[in-house]
């Protein structure tokens, strides 16, 4: 996993930012706890 800045720089970086990050590491998070997951916003 990386670490904050690391997501803040990919953030910055991606298009469009903040979905596309956040879609990405809840999925590898589900994928390596083997469980679904849910956030709260």
């Amino acid at each position: 996993m990386p670490n904050w800045g690391q997501v803040l720089k990919e953030i910055a970086e991606a298009q469009p930012p903040l979905d596309m990050v956040r879609r990405r590491y809840l999925k590898e998070l589900a994928q390596r706890r083997q469980r679904n997951v849910i956030a709260y916003y």
